[in-house]
């Protein structure tokens, strides 16, 4: 079907083909004992249930009700991989389903979604907020529900959670590339650079790939680009200190996606609260996060204008703090 395409298959063999992945999706066999089996082939089912719908596309729409009723009834589902597998079904079914004009049911699984951010294992709550991602990529901010003023500070907390799959989406929901890529393509070599550490090249970094960060920025970043005039200036204040603590993290792209974030937030209740966030910072001891907020300070400048962050800066730059004044150098040179 993903090679050759949907185009020979007649209604009844559609039905059957359908109903047959429908039938295997639900009886798969869960053994708690075999977790990791059943994550291997839960995958292969994944996959296969993904490509069937996307490469049928809107011959979908009348089986879109029954997917979203079994995707529904696993997410209740006491195993902790077959809630994390129904979630990311509805990520890779979204675009289908705002295709076949189903944004009513997506609404609908939005506040599903919703209710299990509470959920207590961080790969579930990673494939939860991939899926709140999936959807509020498709059906936009001003039709999402719950609504983005409700959504958001419930994903403020979750910044916390130290998984690094649930911090990725959740940053990238609230950030949604605020920043054009086009603007920050310079500034992208800098934070390559200078926002690891040497000791972050080594094996064990890039196998240290925990999920959760990721989504949880995800979600975050999405908000403040399309949706900022749903939530105040206060909340927007509370995510950037708690941003700062993101800073400490191993893995570069949570890092990265935190810096662009500030971005993001500036452009959205304006720099001078978020720069003077951002200067406070470089008081601290450890390098890697005195670094990462020099290159955050220039987005901030990127976004706003260099003419809204110079004057702080150099004022900043008369504190005899050794710390400091690199600092201000650095976000300079940037």
């Amino acid at each position: 079907l993903e090679n050759l395409g949907s185009g020979d298959i007649d209604e009844r063999l559609e039905e059957r083909l359908i109903d047959g992945i429908l039938y295997a999706f639900q009886e798969q066999a869960v053994d708690a004992g075999a977790d990791s089996a059943f994550k291997r082939e839960g995958q292969i089912m994944l996959e296969g249930f993904g490509t069937v719908v996307n490469a049928l596309g809107e011959r979908c729409k009348p089986y879109l009700k029954q997917i979203a009723g079994t995707i529904k009834w696993r997410l209740n589902n006491k195993a902790a991989s077959v809630r994390m597998q129904a979630a990311d079904l509805i990520g890779r079914i979204a675009v289908v389903m705002k295709a076949c004009g189903e944004e009513q049911l997506m609404g609908h699984l939005g506040v599903v979604l919703y209710e299990y951010l509470g959920e207590e294992y961080p790969d579930v709550l990673g494939s939860i907020l991939g899926a709140l991602r999936a959807i509020v990529n498709v059906i936009g901010m001003t039709k999402m529900t719950p609504p983005i003023r409700d959504l958001l500070p419930r994903l403020t907390p979750i910044l916390r959670n130290r998984h690094e799959k649930v911090q990725e989406n959740c940053i990238d929901l609230v950030s949604h590339r605020l920043l054009s890529f086009a603007a920050f393509s310079h500034l992208r070599q800098h934070s390559n650079e200078f926002c690891c550490s040497a000791h972050f090249h080594s094996p064990f970094w890039f196998t240290n790939t925990s999920f959760v960060c990721c989504l949880s920025f995800s979600q975050v970043g999405r908000i403040a680009d399309r949706g900022a005039e749903f939530v105040s200036a206060k909340e927007w204040m509370r995510i950037c200190f708690e941003l700062l603590e993101l800073l400490k993290a191993n893995k570069k792209a949570i890092r990265r996606a935190a810096v662009s974030t500030f971005g993001y937030i500036a452009k959205a209740i304006g720099p001078q609260d978020v720069l003077h966030t951002l200067l406070n910072n470089l008081k601290v001891q450890d390098r890697q996060m005195r670094v990462c907020t020099t290159v955050a300070v220039a987005i901030v400048a990127e976004t706003c204008g260099p003419f809204t962050v110079l004057p702080a800066l150099m004022n900043e730059y008369r504190v005899p703090e050794v710390n400091i004044q690199n600092g201000v150098l650095k976000a300079l040179s940037f």
